[in-house]
């Protein structure tokens, strides 16, 4: 099997369960939206999704670090697919499945989901951190002292705000939290090159 012959049957794996994950926010957003009559609406729910949706998509720019795989097996392919499992729960989890008949209110949803939610986060930075840490261990070591105190800072900022949504359950403790997870994830958009380019000549 040649290189980029592994990068396929990696990524098309990968990105079955991402597109799965986003087409169950989409279908949700859909039966919201046409029951809107029958919800409650609130601001919380809605901006978390917001933000689950983007870093899912994040998660398909990630596949392009699997091009580098030589090779893999069974433990392998398990550490590859933790974050986008993650990614998979936390977006199934983010909206509600159906709209009762009675009617669904989504502040009482979110305040009713939002542990589980962040411990769903917990566990993605738990899976990111091992990603990253072994990524750098089989290709790019670790001799660099640098670039792993600026991921201790965001990894930490990252905890402390799910410390903060997880025992603070404050209005304005959600919105902060939920606020500072857009700036973690721009700090992400930020600090990588997002952009996918075909080589010269092909």
């Amino acid at each position: 099997m040649q290189k980029w012959d592994l990068f396929a049957y990696l990524s098309a794996f990968v990105t079955i369960v991402l597109a799965i994950a986003l087409t169950d926010m989409i279908q949700s957003t859909h039966r919201v939206l046409r029951a809107r009559h029958r919800v409650r609406w609130d601001i919380l729910t809605p901006i978390l999704a917001a933000w689950v949706f983007l870093w899912v998509l994040s998660e398909f720019f990630s596949l392009w670090l699997d091009a580098r795989y030589e090779s893999i097996n069974y433990f392998g392919l398990l550490s590859l697919m933790a974050v986008p499992t993650v990614a998979a729960l936390t977006a199934y989890a983010v909206l509600p499945d159906e709209i009762p008949e009675e009617g669904l209110d989504l502040e009482q949803y979110y305040f009713e989901n939002r542990r589980y939610l962040v411990l769903l986060l917990a566990l993605f930075n738990l899976a990111d951190i091992a990603r990253i840490i072994v990524y750098a261990l089989r290709y790019d070591g670790m001799d660099e002292f640098a670039p792993w105190i600026g991921y201790l800072i965001v990894w930490t900022g990252f905890f402390a705000c799910l410390v903060l949504l997880y025992f603070v359950r404050a209005r304005w403790a959600q919105l902060t939290g939920i606020f500072l997870l857009y700036v973690r994830l721009a700090i992400h958009l930020t600090a990588g090159d997002w952009e996918i380019r075909v080589s010269a000549g092909v």
